[in-house]
């Protein structure tokens, strides 16, 4: 036994001299941990935020998108003056009624949150809507009392004015949805690639973490023991 305990084990020689040092460096590599492991949940957390919106912004866009063409196209705005030629009397105001959407949800309850999307998705979406918002207004216009007291010539150059409006508003929309869908797709290829590299950790990383756990606790546990039978030794 005298000769075991002649020989001091590596881990007990290295714990007496460095085991203050280790202990405060794993407290700041624990609080470095904890830290990174809260920045990268914030991060998450906002990218998802991000991405459900730019989703949304994409839907509602899409959907306003499909009845504002109507004013894009010419043929339909000559098509609307003619039909009230035809259908409104001759003391009669060219009020023509238009569908409006008074508001738009996604938007209205994301403008707070604009900041968290890029910048060029910001961009693109305030321009977009910036101009159905004209488009909106000059829809509400034809039912007030200054543009009934125009007369027909005025009157329908106004509904002609919609056509190079609804054009803007629709390049505008088709912009601000290639942007959003050329985000939405680096998002999902960041996704994959985190989820490829998670499963590589865990293929590789755990296996590796199990062996260096169990080759820690065999030299813990012939160090425990040898502290365990060399301090019942009497001291010369």
């Amino acid at each position: 036994m005298a000769d075991i305990c002649a020989h001091e084990p590596i881990f007990i020689a290295f714990a007496k001299t460095m085991g203050p040092t280790l202990a405060l460096l794993g407290a700041i590599v624990a609080w470095l941990a904890n830290n990174l492991i809260s920045w990268c949940g914030w991060q998450i957390g906002r990218s998802v935020r991000c991405y459900e919106a730019m989703k949304a912004l994409k839907a509602e866009i899409a959907s306003n998108r499909e009845s504002e063409l109507f004013y894009a196209d010419s043929a339909n705005v000559e098509a609307l003056v003619r039909q009230l030629k035809t259908d409104i009397g001759p003391y009669k105001p060219w009020a023509p009624y238009a569908p409006v959407v008074d508001r738009n949800p996604v938007f209205d309850n994301l403008v707070g949150s604009l900041a968290v999307l890029p910048a060029r998705v910001s961009e693109s979406v305030v321009a977009y809507y910036n101009l159905t918002s004209g488009l909106t207004a000059q829809l509400q216009d034809f039912t007030s009392d200054t543009y009934k007291q125009l007369n027909r010539v005025r009157q329908a150059a106004v509904i002609r004015d919609l056509c190079p409006l609804g054009r803007d508003i629709a390049r505008a929309a088709d912009s601000a949805l290639e942007t959003i869908e050329l985000y939405l797709q680096r998002y999902r290829l960041a996704l994959g690639l985190f989820i490829a590299a998670g499963a590589l950790i865990l293929l590789i990383g755990v296996p590796a973490l199990i062996g260096a756990s169990r080759r820690f606790v065999q030299v813990f546990t012939s160090a425990a023991e040898w502290a365990s039978t060399c301090d019942m030794v009497p001291k010369k």
